[in-house]
């Protein structure tokens, strides 16, 4: 219990919540008729391994909870432009993973799952 209470999982949660924000407030489609565009930062900074890891740990535990983080440490691959972050059961566990696809250019969130 006290794994939950340490400062890398406050620094997650806080990080977390703020990816999450910038997800939501950059991914959304506008209400507007006028088309946004990410800055031309981002357009030239694909996102990093470590990046890509913090997104998907943040997203999922705002959607699944606390008790995904005990699927560490993520399996995370670049495939075809996105990131691909998977959960990791020890072997002596039953049951799903956490999936998460990211755009490696947009940031956005391509797909999120949870397997049983």
């Amino acid at each position: 219990m006290s794994v939950f209470f340490n400062n890398r999982f406050v620094y997650t949660c806080l990080t977390g919540s703020m990816l999450l924000a910038f997800l939501v407030t950059g991914c959304s489609t506008p209400k507007s008729t006028s088309t946004r565009q990410p800055s031309a930062a981002l357009l030239h900074r694909p996102m990093s391994q470590e990046t890509a890891t913090l997104i998907a740990e943040a997203v999922a535990v705002q959607v699944y909870g606390s008790r995904v983080l005990e699927q560490r440490p993520f399996k995370v691959v670049l495939k075809d432009g996105a990131w691909i972050v998977d959960g990791t059961l020890p072997p002596d566990h039953i049951g799903g993973t956490v999936h998460v696809e990211l755009d490696a250019i947009n940031y956005c969130v391509v797909s999120l799952i949870h397997y049983k």
